[in-house]
């Protein structure tokens, strides 16, 4: 399996790192550098597209998928096997390696069956991307639902807001915290959050569980 993805998922950590360190300058020098490489511009935009995808109607999502493959061909690997050789200790998710595959491999006769089964699970996990839950919203109070219908003019803004609510009233209940194991569910929950800021999964549903988060944190 080529192995340039985690190219991404490195810049990930470390956009996430820099940003729970507070650390501006090293997320504009990793942003740069990005936009200066085309090659990692593509690898960067058409991984994110499949891990994180728009809206889609059922009938879109093949040509969606066939669209970035396409987009990915022109990638010059050899640019990039540099980089990628200094993250293998990094572990992929199933997602993960199904995407590199279909991505970054020529479908042929040796892994074909592999190929389509890669394929098969990123058109699953799209779709489940576009299904709409059926959310109780009874246990919501007029100014959460209220926000959540403002969330539709101004995800960013909205979800930021919860966000930080979130945010700090953990930072709270991480100094009240007595245990290591209490504090490490801590940081695992604040991680969490600002890896959903970091890809922009605004999504209505995040938005939901986010604001059950801070309604559980808060009567905890």
């Amino acid at each position: 399996m080529n192995q340039i993805i985690k190219i991404k998922k490195g810049i990930d950590n470390l956009l996430q790192e820099s940003y729970l360190n507070k650390e501006s300058n090293s997320s504009k020098l990793i942003l740069e550098e990005i936009a200066n490489n085309k090659n990692l511009q593509i690898l960067y935009y058409t991984v994110n597209n499949l891990e994180n995808p728009p809206a889609l109607q059922e009938s879109e999502i093949e040509d969606f998928i066939n669209e970035n493959i396409k987009f990915s061909n022109s990638i010059d690997k050899s640019d990039l096997k540099g980089l990628s050789s200094k993250l293998n200790n990094l572990e992929l998710t199933d997602l993960e390696k199904s995407i590199s595959i279909v991505l970054f491999e020529e479908r042929n006769a040796l892994n074909f069956v592999e190929y389509n089964e890669s394929k098969k699970m990123i058109y699953e996990h799209i779709k489940s991307k576009n299904v709409k839950n059926n959310l109780d919203l009874s246990q919501f109070s007029e100014e959460e639902l209220s926000l959540a219908k403002n969330f539709i003019d101004n995800p960013e803004t909205v979800f930021k807001q919860i966000s930080e609510e979130c945010l700090s009233v953990l930072d709270n209940k991480l100094n009240e915290a007595s245990d290591d194991e209490t504090k490490m569910l801590i940081y695992k929950t604040k991680e969490k959050i600002y890896e959903t800021q970091l890809k922009n999964q605004y999504e209505v549903d995040n938005l939901i569980n986010l604001i059950s988060l801070k309604n559980s944190l808060i009567n905890e």
